[in-house]
Parts: C-alpha cells; sequence; structure tokens
C-alpha cells in the first residue's frame, strides 16, 4: 500500500472545490480517494507520458461537483497534484 502526499497547490484547490462544505464531509470524500489510489493508483488514465501524470474522474458526490483528480505514483507513494471540476458539470447544478 502507497502513502498519500497531498501537495500545497493540490490543498488549495480541493479546499476552492469544497468551499460549502464542512471539514467531516471533505475528509469523507479524500478518504474514498486515499483508499483507492494507496492500492490501485494504475486504475485511473495516463495523460501525459513523461513525466508520467495519470487522471481519474468521479462523478457528483457528498455535493462536490464532477472532478478530474491528477496525480503521480510509484511503489511507494501518490502525489496528488491537483484537482478540477470537470469541464460543463456547471451545466449539471
Amino acid at each position: 500500500m502507497r502513502d498519500i502526499a497531498q501537495g500545497l497547490g493540490f490543498q488549495t484547490q480541493l479546499k476552492e472545490l469544497g468551499n460549502g462544505l464542512s471539514s467531516e464531509q471533505l475528509d469523507q470524500f479524500m478518504f474514498g480517494w486515499d483508499f483507492i489510489l494507496a492500492r490501485h493508483p494504475e486504475l485511473g488514465i495516463q495523460v501525459i507520458q513523461d513525466p508520467p501524470i495519470w487522471m481519474s474522474s468521479t462523478v457528483r458526490s457528498y455535493h462536490i461537483p464532477p472532478i478530474n483528480l491528477f496525480y503521480a505514483f510509484n511503489e511507494e507513494r501518490v502525489y496528488l497534484l491537483g484537482i478540477t471540476r470537470v469541464v460543463g458539470s456547471d451545466e449539471l447544478d
């Protein structure tokens, strides 16, 4: 199982995305991501070859809009690089 590391930029983006949510709701949302990525980060889609950057997407969850999560990983750690709203998800509100 890999460790999860959140960069400062990721933390800032996550906070903006979860604006209006309690810290408990945001923690629950991230728990799911951490659980999956720590075990199977290769389930995402590799969007950049060099350096290898991966993406995984979600549907609406805990009142958080559909998102794309960008990350890199090695045998020991998953590095959470960025999190953004899915383009066009505003139309779903």
